[in-house]
């Protein structure tokens, strides 16, 4: 679990950064979907507190939320289940792993040293919906 990877490899990132891929359905309930909502939920304050606690070895944890991305997990049976997904967010485009990864990897820069414990949407819109 993320909890344990985060206990244990903790200690080993002293002037470090954690980022945790969450959800936006952190925030937005849906049905039949409890076991995956909650579970980005927590990510989140998990984020925070591991952000609050390693402050003094200088490790920082942040979280981005994504919207619809194109993985196996979240693989449409038909173009109207896909079309569906999009229409939901403001901007419609169901974003790529190498988008969220170049996203994520842009955090990692100097400009961004003072994000910690932040929980950043990058969702194309879709919490406005």
């Amino acid at each position: 679990s993320i909890l344990v990877v985060t206990k244990y490899f903790s200690p080993l990132l002293k002037d470090g950064l954690i980022i945790n891929v969450g959800s936006v359905h952190s925030r937005l309930p849906r049905e039949e979907k409890i076991p995956y909502d909650m579970s980005k939920a927590a990510l989140n304050i998990l984020t925070k507190e591991t952000a609050l606690e390693l402050s003094e070895q200088n490790t920082r944890a942040i979280c981005v939320e994504f919207g619809a991305v194109d993985t196996p997990m979240n693989e449409f049976s038909n173009e109207v289940e896909k079309k569906e997904a999009i229409s939901k967010q403001v901007i419609p485009h169901l974003m790529s792993s190498e988008e969220c990864a170049s996203f994520i990897y842009s955090l990692t820069k100097d400009e961004f040293k003072y994000l910690n414990g932040e929980i950043i949407r990058y969702d194309s819109g879709r919490h406005l919906k």
